[in-house]
């Protein structure tokens, strides 16, 4: 594929040459991000919480968290309202 960046630009001045842009390698990728896909969902109900999970649920939503805003128990607390329990 020839791709000129310069065409649509009208200042007088000629066009630089064309540029080359190598394909997309479509058969590694697709097969990388096929092998990761399978291995994620073949091992994912093995997990339980982790240990942040369980910080951010244990907490009331206040200023005085020096490591943790407010918003991200809210988030978490409203995800666990909105979705349930996912372990």
């Amino acid at each position: 594929m020839i791709v000129n960046a310069d065409v649509s630009v009208d200042d007088g001045k000629r066009p630089g040459p064309p540029t080359l842009v190598p394909p997309v390698a479509w058969l590694p990728v697709g097969s990388a991000i096929a092998a990761c896909s399978i291995a994620l969902l073949a091992t994912g109900a093995r997990y339980g919480y982790h240990r942040d999970e369980l910080y951010f649920r244990m907490l009331e939503p206040a200023w005085g968290y020096v490591d943790q805003p407010p918003l991200t128990p809210i988030l978490a607390r409203g995800a666990a309202a909105l979705i349930g329990d996912t372990v």
